[in-house]
C-alpha cells in the first residue's frame, strides 16, 4: 500500500487544503480529487486502517469517548457515551461549574453568557430581556431602571436598582395605588396636593375626620367636625397670628332671627337668641336735674358722644339755644351736667344736633327774627365745651334738621320759607369752618320737617315731615357729589304731634308717633332704591291720652330692640321695650310707669328724649312745675349672663342651626387684629369694658376670626 505522503497528503490526511469529506469528489485548482481512503459503510473506530476515515462514527454497544475525567460527572474533562443504564453527556468538573445530561435532564452548573437570542419569548440583549404583546413591553434589566411593565414607551409600573418602586395603580396589603395617591377605605395620601385624609375630610373646613396637608400655599391640621368640635390649626388670614383652633358647636333652634357672628345666648325656653336687652328695671339707678333758670326749657336734642359723655342742645323759654354737657361716672351709676350755657345771644329755634367725632358735635337752629338757619361746631367735648364760629348756612328757611355723613360732612334738609318745599345742603367741614353746598329741592309742597335720619351706612336718608295734617316720609340720596330724591312721598300712620326716625339698617327705619285716636304707634319704613314702602303699624298703647298731640320719642337698644318713651297723660310717662323683625313690630318686656321719677309735666315729644349708654338707659324730660330737665339713668336686664357663643350662619326663627360654643370662629366681620371684644348690654360685641362688668366674650384674631373666651 502506497505511503500517504506519496500521495500528497500531510500528517493530518490534508493535500494543501480543507476538504469537504462529504462530497465523494471535490472541485480543488480546477482539478477532480478522489478519496479512495473513504469507507463505504459505518465502521467502529477500531476497524478503519490507517488513512481511512468515515462519514460516521459509531461507537461499539454501550461505547463512550473520553478525555480526562475519570467517567460521567467524574474528575475534570469530558464524557460522552454509556453509563451505568444510558447514554450520558458531561463536560466541566465534576465539583465545579459543569454542563450535564443525565438521559433526561439538561443541568448547568456555572455561568451561562448570552448577548442575543431568546428565551422563553424573552428577547436577548446585551444588557436585558424583553417581550412585547398588545401594545404592552415588559423589561428585565441590568440598568438604573431594573424592572418596567405597560404599555410600550409608557410604564405604568417600574422598579430601579436602588429598590424605589413607581406605579400608577396597585393593590397592596388593601391599599389602593392611583396616579397620586393611596387609598385604604376612608384614608388617602394624596402626593400631587400635599394631603393626609381620613374620615370624609376633603380641605381644612369640609367633611367630618381629619385633614393634614396643604391648602392654598400653606399647612393646615384639623381633626374634628367642621360643623362640631374640632381642633383645627389654621395659619391663613390670620394677619400673621397663627392659632391652634379649638371649636365646640351645639346645635339649637333659633327663638329670634340670627345673623352670622350673632352673639347666641340659649334662654329658659331652650332655643337660641341674640345678646338682646330683655326689660328696662325700675327705679332709676342715677339722676341729676339742669334748672336753666326759665320757665319750661323744651325742644331738647341729646347725641351719644361716648359711653360717657353725652351733649344736648335745647331752647329755653326766653327763645335763646342753650348746649351742654352730660357726663356719666365711671360705675355708669350717676349723671352730672356742665359747660351748660347758650350758643349766642339772638332769639333762636328749633335746634338740632348730630355727634361729628368722640369730642365734637356740629349743631344747628333757626334764628327767629330773621328766618336764617345757622350751623355751628362744638369741640372739645372730651373735657369741655367750645363754641366755634356761628356760620349762616340760608336766609329762607325754617326747621333745619342735620344726618352726619362722615367726620367731616353732614347733610341738613330744612323748610323753604317762601316756597314751603323741603330743601337740602352739603355741611362739610375742615377744622371747624363749616361750608355750605348748593341748595337741592327734595319735596314740593306745603310741608314742614319734623326728623331727618341716615338708612344705616348707607347714601340712603329719610326725611319725616308733615303736610296737610299728615306725616310723610320721603327717601334721599347722596352719593357724595349729587342728591337724588325719591318720586313721591309715602304717608305715615302717624297724623298728630312731632314723630320721631331712627334707623334700624340700610333699608329700613322705624318711626314713632300717635295716630288719629291718640294711641302710641311705630311703624317700619322700608325702601327698595329711593323707593319707600309704609309697613303695618303697631298700635301698642291704646290707653294714651295726649292732650297735646304729641309725646313720644324712639331710641335703638340693638338686637332688633328698641325702646320708647311717651306721655301718658300731661302728668305721667311710660317706657317700654319694642322688637323690629323684618317689618313687623312686637312689644317686649314690662311697661314701666316713670310717675313720680321722670316728672314729665309737659308731654311734647320735643321736651323728651331718650339714648343708650352703656350699660343702662339714659333719659330726660321737662318738670314744668319746677322749671327743670330731669336726667335719668334706667338698668337695662339683658341676657348676656347666658352667652354661649356664636353663629355661624343666618338663620330664621324656629329654624335648627349650629353656634360657636368657645374657642375659634371665623363668622364675624369688621373687628380689630389683637383687640380684646366684650358684651355691650344691647348684645352687640364692644372693645369698651364698662365699669369691669361687661362679659368678656373673645379676642379677634382678624377682622373675621375670633378666638371666643366664654
Amino acid at each position: 500500500m502506497a505511503d500517504y505522503r506519496e500521495l500528497g497528503f500531510d500528517e493530518f490526511l490534508f493535500r494543501g487544503a480543507i476538504l469537504d469529506l462529504t462530497t465523494d469528489a471535490n472541485q480543488f485548482g480546477g482539478e477532480s480529487i478522489y478519496l479512495p481512503n473513504k469507507t463505504a459503510q459505518p465502521l467502529s473506530p477500531k476497524e478503519l486502517d490507517s488513512g481511512e476515515y468515515n462519514e460516521i462514527l459509531t461507537l461499539g454497544r454501550n461505547g463512550y469517548i473520553i478525555a480526562g475525567a475519570n467517567g460521567y460527572n467524574d474528575g475534570v474533562g469530558f464524557f460522552l457515551g454509556y453509563d451505568v443504564d444510558t447514554y450520558k453527556f458531561f463536560i466541566g468538573s465534576s465539583t465545579g461549574d459543569n454542563l450535564l445530561w443525565d438521559g433526561t435532564t439538561l443541568s448547568v452548573t456555572g455561568t451561562i453568557t448570552v448577548i442575543a437570542g431568546s428565551i422563553a419569548g424573552l428577547t436577548i440583549s446585551a444588557t436585558a430581556l424583553s417581550a412585547s404583546a398588545g401594545g404592552n413591553t415588559t423589561i428585565v434589566s441590568s440598568g438604573a431602571t431594573a424592572f418596567t411593565a405597560g404599555p410600550t414607551g409608557s410604564p405604568t409600573f417600574t422598579v430601579t436598582q436602588a429598590g424605589v418602586m413607581t406605579a400608577t395603580s396597585a393593590l397592596i396589603a388593601g391599599w389602593t395605588i392611583n396616579a397620586t395617591s393611596i387609598t385604604s377605605g376612608s384614608v388617602t395620601l394624596n402626593s400631587a396636593n400635599e394631603q393626609i385624609l381620613l374620615g370624609s375630610a376633603t380641605a381644612p373646613l369640609t367633611g367630618e375626620g381629619i385633614f393634614i396637608g396643604k391648602s392654598g400655599s400653606t399647612y393646615h391640621l384639623r381633626a374634628g367636625n367642621p360643623n362640631g368640635d374640632m381642633f383645627y390649626w389654621n395659619p391663613d388670614d390670620n394677619e400673621g397670628i397663627a392659632v391652634a383652633q379649638i371649636t365646640h358647636r351645639m346645635t339649637r333652634t333659633a327663638g329670634w332671627d340670627l345673623v352670622e357672628g350673632d352673639v347666641v345666648a340659649v334662654e329658659s325656653d331652650g332655643k337660641m337668641y341674640p345678646t338682646r336687652v330683655l326689660d328696662i328695671e325700675t327705679p332709676a339707678v342715677g339722676s341729676d336735674t339742669l334748672s336753666p333758670g326759665m320757665n319750661t326749657p323744651f325742644a331738647v336734642r341729646i347725641v351719644r358722644i361716648t359711653s360717657q359723655i353725652l351733649f344736648a342742645m335745647y331752647k329755653d323759654t326766653t327763645g335763646r339755644i342753650h348746649r351742654v354737657r352730660i357726663v356719666l361716672n365711671d360705675a355708669f351709676t350717676d349723671i352730672s351736667t356742665t359747660s351748660d350755657a347758650t350758643v349766642t345771644a339772638a332769639l333762636e329755634t328749633n335746634p338740632h344736633v348730630v355727634d361729628m367725632t368722640t369730642a365734637s358735635a356740629m349743631g344747628c337752629y333757626e334764628l327767629a327774627s330773621t328766618t336764617t338757619v345757622s350751623a355751628t361746631m362744638f369741640t372739645g367735648l372730651d373735657t369741655g365745651v367750645t363754641t366755634n364760629t356761628v356760620y349762616s348756612i340760608d336766609t329762607d328757611a325754617t326747621t333745619p334738621f342735620l344726618a352726619k355723613v362722615s367726620a367731616t360732612q353732614s347733610l341738613m334738609v330744612y323748610k323753604e320759607v317762601t316756597t314751603d318745599d323741603i330743601k337740602v345742603r352739603a355741611l362739610s367741614l375742615s377744622g371747624t369752618v363749616i361750608s355750605a353746598g348748593s341748595e337741592t329741592n327734595v319735596y314740593t309742597g306745603t310741608a314742614i320737617v319734623v326728623d331727618f335720619v341716615r338708612f344705616g351706612e348707607s347714601e340712603f336718608y329719610c326725611v319725616i315731615f308733615t303736610e296737610g295734617g299728615s306725616h310723610k316720609a320721603i327717601c334721599l340720596q347722596w352719593d357724595g357729589a349729587t342728591f337724588t330724591a325719591g318720586a313721591s312721598a309715602v304717608t305715615l300712620e302717624s297724623t298728630a304731634g312731632s314723630p320721631r326716625v331712627c334707623s334700624v339698617d340700610s333699608t329700613r327705619v322705624a318711626v314713632t308717633g300717635l295716630d288719629g285716636s291718640s294711641n302710641v304707634t311705630t311703624q317700619i319704613v322700608s325702601r327698595s332704591t329711593t323707593v319707600l314702602t309704609a309697613q303695618t303699624a303697631l298700635d301698642f298703647d291704646s290707653t294714651t291720652d295726649s292732650p297735646s298731640g304729641s309725646g313720644t320719642v324712639l331710641a335703638p337698644l340693638g338686637a332688633d330692640s328698641y325702646v320708647t318713651f311717651y306721655a301718658t297723660s300731661a302728668t305721667t310717662a311710660e317706657v317700654q321695650l319694642i322688637r323690629v323683625d323684618d317689618n313687623t313690630v312686637t312689644e317686649l318686656g314690662t311697661v314701666r310707669s316713670t310717675t313720680g321719677a321722670v316728672n314729665t309735666n309737659n308731654n311734647s315729644s320735643t321736651n323728651m328724649a331718650v339714648v343708650k349708654v352703656a350699660p343702662n338707659l339714659f333719659m330726660t324730660s321737662v318738670n314744668s312745675a319746677t322749671t327743670t330737665f330731669t336726667f335719668q339713668l334706667w338698668n337695662l336686664s339683658n341676657n348676656y349672663n347666658e352667652a354661649t357663643g356664636a353663629s355661624t350662619e343666618t338663620i330664621a326663627t324656629d329654624a335648627t342651626s349650629k353656634i360657636v360654643m368657645s374657642d375659634y370662629s371665623d363668622n364675624f366681620t369688621g373687628l380689630t387684629t389683637a383687640a380684646s371684644y366684650y358684651i355691650d348690654v344691647d348684645g352687640a360685641l364692644t372693645t369698651e369694658d364698662y365699669a369691669g362688668t361687661s362679659p368678656k366674650f373673645a379676642v379677634a384674631l382678624s377682622t373675621t376670626e375670633a378666638d371666643i373666651k366664654i
